[in-house]
C-alpha cells in the first residue's frame, strides 16, 4: 500500500494533522475523478440511447420501441444526475472538513476552495440541474406526443 495513504496510529493528543490533511485532499481528488467519470459515462449512454430511439422514429419503424428507448435513456440520465448530486454533497463535506483542519491547526498549505464574492460565484451544479430539467421535459413531451399519436 502507498505510504502516503496510511494514517499513523497515534493518541488523540498526537494526531498527525499534516498526514490527515494530505489524505483528505487525496480522497477529495479521487472522489472528484470518480464523480465526473461516472456522470459523463452515464450521460453519454443516455444520449446514445436517445439517438438510437430517434433513428427508429426517422426510419418510421416502431413508436413503442422509441418510447421504451426514451424512457430507458431518461432513467439512465436520472441515475447519473442523482449520482452527481450525492457525490457533490459529499465533496462539500470533505472540503468543509479540510477547511476546519486548516483553520483549527493554522495550516497554511493551501486553501482547498478559492473564496469568491457573491457576484462572482458560478454554481456549476445549477447548470447541470437546469440541463437535466430541460432534458427530462423534452423527453417526456416527446413520449406523450407519440403516445397520443399512436392512440389516434
Amino acid at each position: 500500500m502507498n505510504d502516503d495513504l496510511k494514517i499513523k496510529k497515534t493518541t488523540n493528543k498526537e494526531i498527525d494533522v499534516k498526514n490527515l490533511y494530505d489524505n483528505l485532499i487525496h480522497y477529495e481528488i479521487e472522489l472528484f475523478k470518480n464523480r465526473w467519470t461516472v456522470f459523463t459515462t452515464l450521460m453519454s449512454i443516455s444520449f446514445i440511447m436517445l439517438s438510437l430511439g430517434l433513428k427508429e422514429i426517422f426510419d418510421e419503424k416502431n413508436n413503442l420501441l422509441f418510447i421504451i428507448t426514451c424512457s430507458l435513456a431518461l432513467f439512465i440520465y436520472l441515475i447519473a444526475f442523482l449520482h452527481y448530486l450525492y457525490f457533490h454533497g459529499l465533496a462539500h463535506e470533505i472540503r468543509d472538513s479540510g477547511e476546519k483542519l486548516e483553520k483549527g491547526n493554522e495550516l497554511a498549505i493551501f486553501s482547498i476552495r478559492r473564496k469568491y464574492s457573491e457576484k462572482q460565484k458560478i454554481r456549476f451544479h445549477f447548470i447541470i440541474i437546469f440541463f437535466t430539467l430541460i432534458y427530462m421535459i423534452a423527453l417526456i413531451i416527446i413520449i406523450i406526443c407519440l403516445l397520443v399519436k399512436s392512440s389516434i
